[in-house]
């Protein structure tokens, strides 16, 4: 791809306002738009990941249970938990904080298990994903909290561009600081709601310079994203 057609997909920032036609300005509102398309876009994608590899259980949904599966996951007892605001994760400022807010669950390190016969649940054989190992596979529960893990770093200097620029009062920055931190832990916790424990093997034809865990072609056992729009369709307000 050759560099002019590289700078067609940068996104405007103010700092590259001077690269437009004199003869069009940007309002604030606009920029404000664009700074925060990439949260919005963001979110969405990690929405429509949840909804689409959410693991449900066999009673539900007629499903094959995990031994079925032959996954090497035991049974987990499901528990009603309501969803709570975590001051663990309120008020994060510094990549230090994010960092220590998320050290809980220990990530990448946690989310790798071994198998040792992959064969018995139709997984192939591995060596050194983590180096050392042997038939390594991730948890895919572990998978999508690392990436949001990420995500939260990735939008630390957008927020903090944002409550450095006028002319947005504090209350507006403060709310959409607070809303994107609320959007963040709400994911957290219906992710780890829904725990799909489908273990990832490495990819077989790895991309240069990208690690070998896509976790892409892995089937997992998810509601139907079809039948929940029909409900939706019924029972919907719109």
């Amino acid at each position: 791809m050759s560099q002019g057609a590289q700078r067609k997909y940068l996104p405007m920032y103010p700092e590259h306002a001077h690269e437009m036609s004199d003869k069009k300005s940007v309002s604030l509102s606009e920029v404000k738009a664009r700074l925060w398309l990439p949260i919005v876009v963001i979110v969405l994608l990690v929405v429509f990941m949840i909804a689409s590899l959410t693991a449900v259980t066999s009673d539900a949904l007629n499903l094959p249970t995990r031994h079925e599966a032959k996954s090497p996951a035991p049974e987990f007892q499901t528990v009603n938990t309501p969803f709570l605001e975590s001051p663990r994760f309120e008020n994060l400022r510094t990549k230090r904080q994010i960092t220590e807010a998320w050290g809980r669950y220990g990530l990448p390190s946690y989310g790798f298990v071994t198998v040792p016969d992959p064969a018995a649940y139709d997984l192939k054989p591995n060596k050194d994903v983590v180096p050392g190992t042997n038939n390594t596979y991730m948890v895919s529960v572990y998978h999508q909290l690392h990436c949001l893990k990420i995500m939260h770093l990735a939008l630390l200097p957008i927020i903090s561009h944002q409550e450095g620029r006028g002319p947005g009062t504090r209350d507006d920055h403060d709310f959409e600081h607070n809303h994107l931190e609320h959007c963040l832990d709400y994911l957290r916790q219906s992710v780890m709601c829904s725990g799909d424990v489908t273990l990832e093997p490495p990819d077989e034809m790895p991309q240069k310079n990208q690690s070998p865990l896509q976790g892409w072609g892995v089937a997992h056992a998810c509601r139907s994203w079809e039948q929940i729009e029909g409900w939706r369709g019924e029972w919907g307000v719109i």
